[in-house]
């Protein structure tokens, strides 16, 4: 004799044991099958007999011919279980189709305290004899995985660096330069990836950012998954050693007018050298060339920013020099240099860069005038209006400044060097990448 194995296969065949025993006999179990195609396959072929679902009689195999027995009583529960913070269609349109298609009886509990409703259907795997009286059996409430098995997608792994991201900087707000996404948006990538794992990752509103345990765990995990992605995309690159194909390059806005970014030369010597090789140059936000370098969106990135990312490898080529400078419109512009105090410009608008921080911010006194531009020529063009002050590369307003339409304010407080460095992944990099990041670092140490 034969029986369909299911996920619940030994307490059926005990129970079955049972009940044949008490039925006056003992059947030989030679066969168990997990597919009913594969039981009707058995009996068909003469090796024995099988009991079968009430609903395989409704198959018409050759050969094989079904009978009910009266004495054997069993029933399957059924549970529909879902998250109670996850929406829901409405019950009655899992009920429906079942009930009429099938004809099955139902039960429905409301659960209180776990706040969700559940689902129990009672269906027998043979039909009841009029003489059999079945109780139904009490049952106790499955508690049941959301995802018994997770395979990462590629909008998976978006939603980990998003969330990578926010727990390195500390914040949605924060995380926002390095994403250049919105907060709401950020928000809406956290709450995908918490439902996509059916767990909470972080609290988040007015009293701050904290990750919970589940947090913690994912976000190692996340980091774990990211990194070994971004290792072994190298490694796979590397097995292409030829010096050709793409190379994609991001550049901060506004470097052609400084003497010091040597990148032509570099580009005249790939030319020669490495002929084959494709330079695919992109000008960039400095944050935006941090993620896109990260998120192997670009090979390399050449500028300066406040933000550093642990899994790229940053080597500085030369720094910028920035000073203040005011229009000619400017009440400074005619000004004598030694009349123009700290103390005063602090007291103007100024015009910021965006992906600045606030540290750079603090000593202002009106910052409800203050405005912020995100592209060095845009902050040009608000400076040169004389509405501003601003913090420009000496390089590009010194052009402006020939010209009489730029004044060089002496705030030494607000004059600095950027550093500008060349940006790649950590790790084992592509033939062509590799020689190409090494031809433009090596063109800026010839001129140090």
């Amino acid at each position: 004799m034969g029986r369909c194995a299911t996920g619940r296969g030994h307490q059926l065949a005990v129970r079955f044991a049972q009940q044949c025993a008490s039925a006056g006999f003992r059947p030989e179990i030679r066969y168990e099958v997990s597919q009913l195609s594969a039981m009707l396959g058995l009996v068909e072929a003469g090796v024995g007999r099988g009991f079968v679902p009430a609903s395989a009689t409704r198959a018409e195999v050759p050969g094989v011919k079904f009978r009910s027995l009266s004495w054997w009583n069993h029933t399957v529960d059924f549970w529909l279980a879902w998250r109670k913070q996850n929406p829901l269609q409405p019950f009655d349109s899992y009920c429906s189709p079942i009930e009429f298609q099938r004809g099955k009886r139902f039960s429905k509990r409301a659960d209180r305290q776990a706040g969700s409703t559940q689902l129990r259907v009672k269906r027998r795997l043979a039909p009841r004899s009029r003489h059999t009286r079945v109780s139904p059996r009490i049952c106790r409430p499955a508690h049941l995985m959301q995802f018994a098995f997770m395979k990462i997608s590629g909008p998976d792994l978006h939603l980990f660096r998003v969330f990578e991201s926010v727990v390195r900087n500390g914040g949605i707000s924060a995380a926002q330069m390095e994403l250049s996404l919105s907060q709401p948006t950020i928000s809406n990538h956290l709450t995908a990836l918490e439902r996509r794992l059916g767990v909470r990752l972080c609290e988040r509103g007015r009293r701050g950012f904290s990750l919970t345990e589940e947090g913690r765990r994912v976000y190692e995990i996340g980091t774990e998954i990211t990194g070994m992605l971004d290792a072994n995309s190298a490694r796979l690159s590397c097995l292409r050693s030829a010096l050709a194909g793409e190379v994609s390059v991001g550049i901060v806005d506004c470097m052609a007018t400084d003497p010091s970014f040597r990148l032509s030369d570099a580009i005249a010597e790939l030319s020669e050298t490495a002929p084959e090789i494709e330079l695919n140059l992109k000008i960039m936000r400095p944050n935006d060339i941090t993620k896109a370098v990260a998120e192997n969106e670009i090979d390399i990135g050449i500028g300066g920013s406040d933000i550093k990312v642990a899994s790229l490898r940053y080597e500085i080529i030369y720094r910028e020099e920035h000073a203040v400078f005011c229009g000619s419109a400017h009440p400074f512009f005619r000004r004598k240099e030694e009349a123009v105090t700290c103390v005063e410009c602090y007291g103007y608008p100024w015009i910021h860069r965006g992906y600045w921080y606030g540290m750079r911010r603090q000593r202002f006194d009106n910052l409800a005038a203050n405005r912020v531009a995100f592209d060095i020529e845009a902050q040009l063009l608000m400076v040169l209006s004389g509405a501003y002050l601003g913090v420009l590369p000496i390089h590009f307003a010194g052009l402006f400044e020939q010209q009489g339409r730029l004044r060089r304010l002496a705030i030494a407080d607000e004059a600095y060097f950027a550093d500008i460095e060349v940006a790649t992944r950590a790790g084992e990099q592509a033939a062509n990448v590799a020689y190409v990041s090494d031809t433009i670092i090596r063109a800026h140490r010839i001129h140090l």
